[in-house]
């Protein structure tokens, strides 16, 4: 029945290409009163030439409903490197970075990270400046999530003791959610 229908080619002898970023770190806690620094890491696959690549920041009080005003975060340069070659590029951030003239609800985030409530988070976009000036939106972004000192990827070895089924060993990864700035979540067992 398929045989006589056509399909729509909806690409145009104008379409364009490139711009794509890979936010290597796509995912970070930003412990409070222990991350003094993130580093950002980016990837820039081969392609067509991106002279810049523009950071946006957004704050979102997720407790709140909360959403804050977007703002350009930093500005990395590229310079066309990528038409030959994949390009890793990083940026460092710190809390008065990520707070530089967010405003939710009209008001500032805290001078203190530590009045910051867990849970809440940053969302970084990422906007390819091309070399003919094009801009271009990624879908990629990096999540900046306000988190307390024990979140985080744990190593979880030793041994796993069940009433029935006996002894066995574990060797597994493990991560402590956030609940409050002292206490985490995490799966205990079987």
């Amino acid at each position: 029945f398929s045989g006589c229908l056509q399909n729509d080619d909806l690409t145009t002898e104008n379409a364009l290409e490139g711009g794509m970023v890979n936010p290597i770190t796509a995912n970070v806690p930003y412990k409070l009163g222990a991350t003094p620094s993130i580093t950002v890491n980016l990837e820039v696959p081969k392609g067509p030439a991106i002279t810049t690549i523009e950071v946006y920041n957004t704050y979102y009080d997720n407790i709140e409903g909360d959403v804050s005003n977007e703002i350009l975060l930093t500005t990395v340069d590229v310079g066309g490197a990528n038409v030959s070659e994949l390009v890793e590029k990083s940026f460092p951030i710190t809390y008065t970075d990520l707070k530089k003239d967010i405003q939710v609800g009209g008001a500032p985030l805290p001078d203190s990270e530590l009045e910051l409530a867990i849970g809440n988070n940053w969302i970084l976009k990422y906007v390819s400046i091309m070399d003919d000036g094009r801009k271009v939106i990624n879908n990629a972004k990096t999540n900046i999530a306000v988190a307390n000192k024990y979140a985080g990827s744990y190593l979880c070895t030793g041994f796993f003791h069940h009433p029935t089924a006996g002894t066995r060993p574990i060797n597994e990864e493990k991560f402590l959610t956030p609940i409050d700035a002292y206490s985490c979540w995490t799966a205990l067992g079987d």
